[in-house]
């Protein structure tokens, strides 16, 4: 595992985020939403499938950090074995071959999904109200 493991979680996170986004933005379009307004209290079809694939990334990190936490304690690991050895290993490592090594750096790539994403969909809002 390793790069190719951690390049292929992200994108398979993203790209169901982006189609997410994209269907809702088919549907708020064919619903009659504008496609961008600047007033605050419209939201526009780009507004609403941007809000959705945000929140479908923080979703789908959050179950992944949940599912991932249940493999690293299913296999007797306790939070001291977490912080031993290299902890980032998952992102720059070639070879990754024992489970819980796997779990606990996709528990560390989810976590920092969760959090960039919300910050960006703060961004957002934050942009929107300009």
């Amino acid at each position: 595992m390793g790069k190719s493991a951690m390049k292929r979680d992200l994108q398979l996170l993203y790209a169901v985020g982006f189609a997410f986004s994209l269907l809702t933005f088919l549907i708020s379009l064919g619903k009659g939403a504008p496609i961008y307004s600047h007033d605050v209290s419209v939201l526009s079809a780009l507004d609403i499938s941007v809000a959705t694939g945000l929140g479908v990334i923080i979703t789908f990190s959050l179950g992944a950090l949940l599912i991932n936490n249940f493999i690293y304690a299913r296999q007797k690991k306790n939070w001291r074995d977490f912080w031993s050895k290299d902890m980032l290993e998952y992102f720059y490592g070639s070879v990754i071959t024992e489970t819980w090594r796997i779990a606990r750096g996709r528990m560390m790539l989810f976590l920092a999904t969760f959090f960039v994403t919300w910050l960006l969909g703060i961004f957002c809002v934050f942009l929107r109200t300009l």
